[in-house]
């Protein structure tokens, strides 16, 4: 194996860095304005890249709660959290 060659990375080739300028020079006047509404149910286009901020809490549950989330094994705190993400949704609408 060769590693005398060294392989260039540019992440800005001319196609790319045209088209980005294109886009920024492209006029936006004609697309509708969002309404509270749609900001709201925005979500993000892969969510599986979307990593929320966490904060550490302490919080006090029921023993029978806790129980019943760590009867499911690891990650018991991941699903408090997806129950209580579920119920903020629900609750803004």
């Amino acid at each position: 194996m060769d590693t005398s060659k060294k392989i260039s990375y540019r992440p800005d080739s001319g196609k790319k860095k045209k088209e980005s300028l294109s886009y920024e020079k492209a006029s936006q006047d004609d697309l509708p304005e969002l309404t509270d509404l749609q900001i709201m149910e925005l979500r993000p286009r892969y969510p599986e890249h979307f990593k929320a901020v966490k904060k550490s809490v302490q919080i006090r549950l029921d023993s029978d709660v806790l129980a019943f989330f760590k009867s499911f094994g690891p990650g018991y705190q991941t699903r408090i959290n997806s129950v209580l993400r579920e119920y903020m949704l629900r609750a803004k609408k």
